[in-house]
């Protein structure tokens, strides 16, 4: 028999309250009026008493809200859903692979306990996720190697960065080894990160899809393609995709790179990990309608130099000079600082830019004409999504003249 409390309309609201603040208060029945009065329904069942289809008074019921109040039990309905401590759970969350991700603020005011519980209970029909956490926003604050928020909940996450501050910047192979990985799939790519050191963002899907189907990006086969900030690969395993003979890419963060190491492993695509001071095997480029990638595990800065070398070896053998026919920056809020290197690398009429920046809705045909200036010929604007109210993810194609 379930337990209702029956107080007079003015004590409602507080009797409902403090069921709430005991966690008794059943949100399925909520508060019900029958025959002139009012009744609060609790998640309370009261053993032992005679079966009625009505609401039955009843003067020694197992909790005690208020004296003033009055109190009934009443037989659940046979379809009656009985309540659970997941019916308050956050709706909002993204599962990628073994992994659940809920959206910034889910599970605000709650006591450890309770989640726990409310985990333990929702997670019995996910049998695939091992592992859950509450996502946290971009910092506002200097970010520059992105390393992600997340409030752990469930799960082995190995080593937490920030008590070991150097696994961030010096982690070795057997830090790679003890991390959590996850895997996912956009556009049949399989894309890999250490969420407790690198960022995911779910929202490039269809940016991703651009690159494989748009004809713009269809000259990159037997070229030379540079990502400047490659990160997991977001970007460059799509471009990868569309076979060109070199692909090279940049980035600081060591973590982004070894989950493109093994994105491209999972892609079977041939790769080097250069870290700076070292040299890459030029060499290993294979012949037309192959595709090898080189990634640098430093600022991209050295981006000229490096290529420069690239240049300078195929001055010393039968290896043709490839046209760099893509140079793609997907830094936010903007890729600036990767300007002044973009435009020293490309070659007029061949190479075309891609060109990631925030901006707000009313300024982007201004920003168009403006970033147009420092990159050539207008070719396309592509709302990527929305970063935050009034401001786009804008990414412009643009060709070097």
């Amino acid at each position: 028999m379930q337990l209702f409390i029956s107080p007079s309309k003015r004590d409602i609201k507080a009797v409902k309250t403090e069921l709430e603040k005991r966690e008794l208060f059943d949100k399925t029945t909520g508060v019900i009026s029958h025959d002139g009065s009012m009744f609060v329904a609790t998640t309370v069942t009261e053993g032992g008493r005679e079966t009625s289809d009505g609401f039955v008074e009843i003067t020694d019921p197992s909790i005690n809200v208020s004296s003033e109040c009055k109190y009934f039990v009443r037989e659940r309905s046979p379809d009656q859903k009985h309540p659970s401590i997941t019916d308050d759970m956050p709706k909002r969350y993204t599962i990628y692979g073994s992994m659940a991700l809920f959206t910034a603020g889910s599970f605000a005011g709650w006591e450890k306990t309770k989640i726990q519980r409310a985990l333990t209970e929702w997670l019995k029909d996910k049998p695939g996720v091992t592992h859950v956490a509450v996502n946290s926003p971009i910092s506002k604050q200097q970010n520059v190697i992105r390393h992600p928020g997340i409030t752990r909940l469930v799960g082995d996450w190995g080593p937490y960065p920030a008590d070991h501050p150097m696994l961030y910047d010096h982690p070795t192979s057997e830090d790679f080894h003890n991390a959590y990985w996850v895997t996912t799939t956009q556009n049949d790519i399989k894309q890999c990160w250490a969420p407790m050191y690198t960022m995911f963002s779910r929202g490039n899907i269809k940016e991703k899809a651009r690159v494989l189907n748009s004809p713009i990006f269809k000259s990159s086969s037997n070229s030379l393609v540079v990502d400047l900030y490659c990160g997991i690969g977001y970007f460059f395993l799509s471009y990868a995709q569309l076979k060109p003979r070199l692909i090279l890419g940049w980035d600081i963060n060591a973590w982004s790179i070894e989950g493109l190491r093994r994105g491209a492993q999972l892609a079977k695509l041939s790769l080097q990990v250069v870290k700076e001071g070292e040299k890459p095997d030029w060499s290993k480029v294979g012949p037309p309608g192959t595709t090898h990638a080189i990634v640098f595990n430093e600022s991209n800065e050295k981006a000229v130099e490096r290529i420069e070398e690239l240049r300078r070896f195929n001055e010393t053998t039968t290896m043709e000079a490839l046209p760099l026919t893509h140079i793609n920056m997907g830094l936010l809020p903007d890729c600036k600082q990767a300007w002044g290197t973009a435009t020293s690398l490309a070659q007029s009429g061949v190479t075309t830019y891609h060109v990631h920046e925030n901006v707000a809705m009313n300024e982007i045909e201004e920003f168009t004409r403006e970033r147009g200036k420092v990159f050539g010929k207008h070719l396309h604007t592509e709302m990527v999504k929305t970063f935050a109210p009034g401001v786009g993810h804008i990414v412009w194609d643009f060709i070097s003249t």
